[in-house]
């Protein structure tokens, strides 16, 4: 890979988590100041369903990117065309299923749940039917995207995904703020934003990779072969996201639901802050992940074992030096963070800083998996085990036991995935867990020695 698209990718990937970072640190206090805990937890509760949709991977926009990447590269515009025709038919089938299932929830479904929130019914509804419209809109992004890497046009479709992003945190803080908006307005403003991206998305996309765009032409024959030679990979990147959304989006809900709006701000905002190592690791994923790609290309076995583990290395110690300035600092932000508005769960936060520690080197070897389409039975695990702890922490909400339960199941979930995910590594890329952990224990401190070894000889030269 070019140094300069190693650049641009890494410029992206700082913009992107920068973004989300900030937003997510200036939301909280924003909502609470504005609308307070009670309304703040309302509509995490109503939003929770619709972002269980948005960050659905329907998975043929995911798998199509190399194929279109491959075939473009041949020449074989037809090929990259039946591949984008065939992620568009797939995320088509589930937005359709997705309004369906929508239309007969708001039909079947009474209200009771919320008889004595804040909102009103009709609020209820706008932001509910706001939420689906952006949850439908965002299914496409996948399908959008994968033409940019295709046509090798990465960072800009990065900077499209990042922007997008952080204009509608802008437009939340502003409305918030500046506008004192109420739930309703917020939501039909996001929705029109998320609208215009996506259609400015298309647009660009269409400029830079138009040769996978000719739709026109395609047969039911070479569609159901395209269909047909993603399916396998999709399966993996559709199973993906829901094991992260049950163990994220999922027991935000359940807190709402069971424990009350006020749990559910409680464990949304010291989530946040549990995974910043999660996010600390996004843009080490990313770069890896394109890293490990090109030694798959070179076809040396030994190669690839050699870059997986420096790249677990990396994962675990980023992790660690996140979790560990969590756990000294994090209780004092926490205080200052949430300005009396929320009370701290101390207990509750260091869990979820365990969990977000196993979760983000979890993530690291997914991604090194999924370079080479292997993730598909991990995926099966990882969202058998989510389901699993998802039905003992409803149990326990149920049972109104406190909030810190929950981070304890995240904590034992995570584990148990993340063994898992060893074992799969050892299994099909051939590297034993304790050569993973003995790579990731020995090399900080060998470069650490290298280091000092290099400014005592630097000092000893200029004395």
């Amino acid at each position: 890979m070019r140094w300069h698209k190693i650049r641009a990718l890494a410029v992206m990937q700082v913009y992107g988590q920068s973004s989300l970072l900030a937003f997510q640190f200036l939301a909280v206090p924003a909502f609470l100041a504005t609308w307070g805990s009670e309304l703040y937890g309302e509509w995490l509760v109503l939003m929770a369903v619709p972002l269980l949709f948005s960050q659905l991977n329907v998975g043929f926009g995911s798998a199509a990117a190399p194929i279109m990447a491959r075939a473009l590269h041949e020449n074989r515009s037809g090929v990259a065309s039946a591949a984008l025709a065939a992620a568009l038919a797939a995320t088509t089938v589930v937005v359709i299923l997705v309004i369906l299932i929508a239309w007969l929830v708001y039909l079947c479904v009474p209200l009771s749940f919320a008889h004595n929130w804040i909102m009103s019914k009709d609020e209820i509804y706008i932001v509910l039917g706001c939420g689906i419209i952006i949850a439908c809109a965002s299914l496409y992004k996948d399908d959008v995207y994968c033409t940019f890497y295709a046509a090798d046009q990465q960072p800009l479709g990065d900077f499209i995904a990042n922007t997008l992003f952080f204009t509608e945190g802008v437009a939340t803080i502003v409305m918030l703020l500046f506008l004192r908006a109420e739930p309703a307005q917020l939501a039909i403003v996001l929705t029109g934003l998320r609208l215009v991206l996506i259609c400015v998305s298309v647009t660009l996309s269409f400029v830079k990779c138009r040769s996978a765009w000719r739709l026109r032409g395609i047969s039911f024959l070479t569609l159901k072969a395209a269909l047909e030679e993603q399916r396998s990979p999709a399966l993996g990147y559709f199973l993906d996201p829901i094991s992260n959304i049950v163990q994220n989006t999922g027991v935000v809900f359940l807190a709402g639901m069971l424990l009350g709006p006020v749990a559910a701000a409680t464990m949304h905002s010291h989530r946040l802050l549990g995974r910043v190592s999660w996010q600390a690791t996004a843009a080490m994923r990313s770069m890896s992940t394109r890293e490990v790609l090109r030694c798959y290309a070179s076809g040396d076995a030994e190669v690839v074992r050699r870059a997986t583990k420096l790249a677990f290395s990396a994962f675990f110690w980023i992790s660690t030096i996140c979790a560990l300035g969590l756990f000294v600092l994090g209780p004092a932000f926490l205080r200052f963070w949430l300005a009396g508005k929320l009370a701290r769960d101390l207990p509750l936060f260091m869990a979820l800083v365990v969990s977000g520690f196993c979760g983000s080197v979890l993530m690291g070897l997914r991604s090194m998996l999924q370079v080479d389409n292997r993730h598909a039975k991990l995926a099966i695990v990882e969202i058998s085990l989510s389901l699993g702890a998802l039905a003992l922490i409803t149990a326990m909400f149920w049972a109104h036991m406190p909030l810190y339960s929950s981070g304890i199941v995240l904590v034992g979930l995570y584990g148990l995935c993340l063994a898992v995910a060893l074992r799969h590594v050892h299994t099909e890329i051939g590297i034993p867990p304790s050569a993973m952990l003995s790579e990731a224990l020995t090399i900080m401190p060998q470069w650490v020695i290298r280091r000092i070894r290099r400014r005592t000889v630097a000092s000893g030269k200029g004395t």
